[in-house]
């Protein structure tokens, strides 16, 4: 039992090397009861701010998540993989997000 306990903290360890690229951008929050883009509220402190994260690693995966900034938010985070994972699939070495309206973010990946 021991022996699998080290294999499972060398293949964290190895996971955690193998990101090659991260991009975070500020989410905004919009009101759902309003479809249009200029409706939303820039009123909200520090504890309310979230940001997507996007990160690739050198299987070719896509990892998202959403982060607060609130200092008590738990230790460990939920990501989840978009694409990739396949064994002969190119490292993603690059990633860029951009804002195209208060509701739309577009990610470039590369």
């Amino acid at each position: 039992n021991n022996n699998n306990n080290n294999n499972k903290s060398s293949a964290a360890a190895s996971i955690d090397h193998r990101i090659n690229a991260i991009q975070a951008i500020p989410l905004l929050l919009v009101h759902p009861e309003h479809d249009d883009d200029d409706d939303f509220d820039d009123d909200y402190d520090n504890n309310d701010r979230w940001h997507l994260v996007l990160a690739g690693d050198s299987n070719g995966s896509l990892h998202l998540t959403v982060l607060s900034e609130d200092l008590e938010q738990k230790r460990h985070i939920d990501a989840h993989i978009l694409a990739g994972g396949d064994v002969n699939a190119r490292p993603i070495l690059c990633i860029d997000l951009l804002r195209i309206s208060k509701k739309w973010i577009v990610a470039c990946v590369g």
